[in-house]
């Protein structure tokens, strides 16, 4: 096991200032950790800004922090922790979680500020914990899976959050994914490469701001018995598949390819665009509104209305096609 040595480096002495990981001089055999090593970050704060390669594992203790900035980047292989009184903050760079491992978050100071999160494993943010993906220098990139049982934050003030070339964000059930970003440009949940998927088993909200939040086309949105929360705001959703019962409240709208797999709608929704395939169940109380002027919108599905459906459209076309 590898210690943070405090005693021996004045400069964390106090436990508030920060040391580098990749002086040798600054862990307890004063050699820079590697593959086979279990890190243990003990009450420290310990910054990377370089490659520092692969450890075994990680474990942050005692109010012990971990930034990985600028061209900072670290691969864990097996599973790792932050305690209650820790966190982890990506500021640039990478991390990398190998296959078969997790990284388990259980505080609330994780922040995820710049660069890319990746590999075959996960990070889990474990229930009352917390994750904000915040700042505005740079893309978030996720290219691996982070499983959210916590709360998740997404309030960028620039770029913006993307999930490219296969990674998953997993919105577990009893979890909040919040929008809180305050323009419409730095809101959305975007795609630049591949494809990637949001999983969403519990509830997506936009708490603050009326800018309008896009799940993009390259972003397959998935709800299974989960629920979309607009606000004040506008919550859009290119394809998207609905399985279970979809609760939406406030101004979520569809455009795109929407695959409901006789799902229920509780709530009201509006499509403003493209096509619905599979079986929609309109449930009494609830509403959808085909409405808006930018496309046709094709139905090759079936829609079973128990409640009110409104055709208030202001362009184009309401299209039963294919069997629908």
């Amino acid at each position: 096991t590898w210690d943070g040595d405090t005693n021996n480096n004045s400069t964390v002495g106090d436990g508030g200032d920060t040391i580098n990981w990749k002086d040798a001089g600054n862990w307890d055999l004063d050699v820079q950790p590697g593959a086979t090593h279990d890190v243990v970050i003990d009450g420290a704060n310990v910054v990377i800004n370089t490659n520092v390669g692969t450890v075994n594992s990680v474990t942050l203790t005692n109010g012990a922090t971990l930034t990985i900035s600028g061209g900072g980047s670290l691969t864990i292989a097996a599973d790792s922790t932050a305690d209650a009184t820790s966190g982890l903050t990506v500021a640039g760079g990478g991390l990398k979680i190998d296959a078969d491992a997790s990284l388990t978050l259980n505080g609330t100071d994780n922040n995820w500020r710049g660069g890319t999160i990746g590999g075959a494993g996960s990070i889990d943010i474990a229930s009352g914990s917390s994750f904000d993906i915040e700042g505005s220098v740079g893309n978030r990139t996720l290219t691996g899976t982070i499983n959210n049982s916590g709360t998740t934050t997404l309030n960028m003030t620039g770029f913006e959050f993307r999930i490219n070339d296969g990674g998953v964000f997993n919105n577990l059930a009893g979890a909040t994914f919040d929008i809180t970003s305050a323009s419409l440009l730095y809101s959305n949940i975007g795609n630049s490469s591949g494809e990637g998927t949001f999983n969403n088993f519990g509830s997506v909200t936009r708490s603050v701001g009326t800018a309008r939040t896009t799940f993009a086309s390259g972003v397959d949105f998935v709800s299974t018995d989960g629920s979309v929360d607009a606000g004040a705001a506008t919550v859009r959703i290119f394809n998207g598949t609905y399985n279970g019962t979809l609760t939406s409240t406030g101004d979520v709208n569809l455009r795109g390819t929407q695959q409901f797999n006789s799902a229920d709608l509780v709530g009201d929704i509006g499509w403003t665009g493209g096509t619905i395939t599979g079986t929609l169940n309109v449930l009494a109380g609830s509403t959808l509104a085909i409405e808006g002027s930018g496309a046709d919108r094709n139905l090759t599905g079936t829609i079973n209305n128990s409640g009110t459906t409104v055709l208030n459209m202001t362009g184009f076309e309401f299209r039963i096609n294919d069997g629908g």
